[in-house]
């Protein structure tokens, strides 16, 4: 006997137990709904309200009323909304649910419901069966074959899901829009991956409190509307957060923020995983999922932190927390957003393949971008210095499976207190090629187009290609085209169109 048939068999005695004591069953599930549980409340909005005990009635009534208004659900607001809808002594009824040493919040509410559901079925069957027998006794066979029609002895009692439902594409909604311009989804397993001390906590701090704020920090990260943030800080005390923010807050200009964005910084692990590789939700993973459905930004930073994985090369355990934290996202409809660390050759990388153990996880996301760190050959290709390796971050996005990843990387720079900021280090090094390059065409009154120069096409063009790397160093072709679109942009260099025999020939001079 497999798990899942086990599961349904427990599951099917215990609904039985539960049906035999309806009144209790009532009372544990309301008693939870009373204390704002909101899985409680979930499995009474499941069924409806005639299906309770009559007692119990216009107690699940004024549930769905107050969720259908979206109002805060209590003793004090099912008191008040039996009071508006007239129910006698519905103060009483809401107090009684406190009395008894027994009563308590159900552990397991979808059970309660499909017990409260079965007992209804049944009762309702009874009073129907009797009524059709009733008719048929009196030989009215046509109306009695009406009235068995009618019994609709599914709609209570449906049938099992079938194992492989076949998809409504037709009427399937559209894909989900994303928290930011260029991603991050809701519903959806979200990742950041990056290499300790590379500034991926940064950056994932950086745009929650952006979403928070509903403004672009940086243009990595521009909201598309704001939205109330959890982040759970495995590795940073709530003094380092405060002060995090603080740098953030001061290097973009954010006289304050009262920005809806919530932490947890004392770790307890979500999910454990045994020897046998099950895994086990614990009381932090329930206390996660209830608070969940207030936030559109969860943050878990870091994955090796808040989830007790015996292994990460685990295909099977990392698969299987893969689906986890995919099922917690589609039932609360928030982005889960997990960073996690590199693999030992992947720190340079912004590649999804460079997210350390088992591709499970990247493969389960729908979303994953990376921060690395510029390589010596970076840094060259922005005329930077070795030691800037370390004020510098490049940022991609390397899987987006409902838009577009991004190009040539971001890169961001590190300001006061580590706050990351847009960059563009490449500015300096264009300028300088732009002006020696508006000098050699004048020194060499050469008259070539934008590909004979890029291109190092004839004596010509080789010579002040040769000159050009005399003066700035080496100098590849990308430079070299983003060199000419500078010095044509701020003055520098002109282009003059001159005919020719078949058409017209554009050609890059200084712009004396």
């Amino acid at each position: 006997m497999d798990t899942n048939q086990q599961r349904l068999i427990y599951e099917a005695e215990s609904i039985a137990n539960r049906a035999r004591d309806i009144i209790s069953t009532a009372y544990h599930l309301l008693y939870g709904v009373a204390h704002s549980d909101r899985d409680c409340i979930d499995a009474v909005l499941s069924i409806p309200a005639e299906a309770f005990p009559d007692d119990f009635q216009p107690l699940a009534k004024a549930v769905r009323t107050l969720a259908d208004n979206g109002n805060l659900i209590d003793y004090t607001t099912l008191a008040r909304c039996m009071y508006d809808a007239g129910v006698e002594n519905g103060g009483s009824l809401v107090a009684s649910l406190a009395e008894g040493a027994d009563h308590h919040i159900s552990c397991a509410p979808d059970l309660d419901a499909r017990a409260i559901l079965k007992a209804f079925a049944v009762r309702d069957s009874a009073n129907k069966l009797g009524l059709i027998s009733e008719i048929a006794a009196k030989g009215d066979l046509e109306a009695a074959r009406h009235a068995f029609a009618d019994l609709a002895p599914f709609e209570y009692a449906p049938m099992p899901p079938s194992a492989l439902p076949i998809a409504d594409v037709e009427n399937a909604g559209p894909i989900p829009a994303p928290l930011f311009e260029d991603g991050v989804y809701p519903g959806v397993l979200n990742l950041f991956i990056g290499e300790s001390n590379a500034g991926k906590s940064m950056l994932a701090l950086t745009a929650a409190l952006s979403l928070a704020t509903g403004r672009t920090l940086v243009k990595a990260f521009k909201p598309l509307a704001a939205g109330k943030v959890v982040y759970l800080s495995g590795e940073d005390d709530r003094a380092i957060l405060k002060q995090r923010l603080a740098d953030i807050t001061r290097a973009h200009g954010l006289e304050q923020t009262g920005a809806p964005i919530h932490f947890i910084d004392e770790v307890s692990p979500l999910i454990t995983f045994d020897a046998a590789g099950l895994a086990h939700l614990t009381d932090g993973w329930r206390e996660l999922n209830r608070r969940a459905r207030d936030y559109r930004l969860i943050v878990v930073d870091p994955l090796v932190t808040w989830f007790a994985l015996t292994s990460e090369n685990d295909a099977a355990q990392m698969g299987r927390l893969a689906e986890i934290l995919k099922g917690l996202a589609a039932d609360t409809g928030a982005a889960i957003l997990v960073t996690h660390h590199t693999n030992k050759s992947g720190a340079a990388n912004l590649d999804q393949n460079a997210a350390r153990g088992s591709t499970a996880l990247t493969s389960a996301a729908r979303f994953v971008a990376n921060v690395a760190r510029p390589s010596q050959t970076n840094l060259e290709q922005l005329g930077l210095a070795p030691e800037d390796a370390a004020t510098y971050v490049r940022f991609a996005v390397s899987k987006n499976s409902y838009g577009p990843t991004t190009g040539a990387p971001c890169i961001l720079q590190r300001v006061e207190g580590g706050a990351l900021v847009d960059a563009d280090p490449g500015a300096v090094r264009r300028g300088d090629l732009a002006e020696s390059l508006a000098g050699i065409l004048a020194e060499t009154g050469a008259h070539l187009t934008r590909r004979e120069i890029i291109q190092g096409r004839g004596e010509l063009a080789a010579e002040v290609r040769k000159r050009l790397v005399e003066a700035e160093g080496a100098v590849s072709r990308h430079d070299l085209e983003k060199a000419i679109v500078h010095g044509l942009s701020i003055g520098l260099l002109r282009e003059e169109k001159l005919p020719k025999r078949h058409g017209f020939r554009v050609e890059v001079v200084p712009n004396e």
